[in-house]
């Protein structure tokens, strides 16, 4: 895995993540546009979470453009070590493939790190072999299966 995240035009594609105010403005935006979706995995209230310490918002950026967000957070397992979680990423489909999601990733691995983190996981749902796919480009594999059962009232 490489220690910087992918080169595109001579720097790094990942280099405007640190704009300050792009963060909040593009996960914003993209959680906008997201709300609209009946996916479980969206119906948190995203934006009250962008306010929290124990999360970290990432812009993706070419140029002065947002194109992609990834939202992360931390929790403390059962032996109070930090495990840090990609809960969404997302990148507009006209800007992939050329390392922006790589960078968020690099980036939220960043962020874990200097948060005491001892791991970082993430989320792709089934059927999702895009945000999979990302992922093993980015170092990660799958360590464990979630699974679910409605239970009636």
């Amino acid at each position: 895995m490489p220690d910087a995240p992918p080169e595109r035009g001579g720097r790094p594609a990942g280099e405007d993540l640190a704009i300050p105010g792009y963060d909040q403005l593009a996960a914003s935006q993209v959680v906008a546009r997201l709300s609209g979706l009946s996916s479980a995995a969206h119906s948190t209230d995203w934006l009250t979470r962008l306010d929290s310490a124990s999360t970290a918002v990432l812009a993706g950026c070419i140029d002065d453009v947002a194109v992609g967000v990834l939202l992360a957070s931390r929790r403390e397992l059962i032996d109070q070590r930090l495990l840090a979680r990609i809960d969404l990423v997302f990148v507009d489909p006209e800007a992939r493939d050329v390392g922006v999601g790589e960078a968020l990733v690099h980036g939220a691995a960043a962020w874990a790190v200097a948060s005491g983190c001892i791991g970082l996981d993430g989320l792709a749902l089934p059927g999702d072999r895009q945000t999979k796919n990302l992922y093993e480009r980015a170092g990660m594999t799958a360590r464990e299966i979630t699974v679910y059962r409605e239970l009636a009232p």
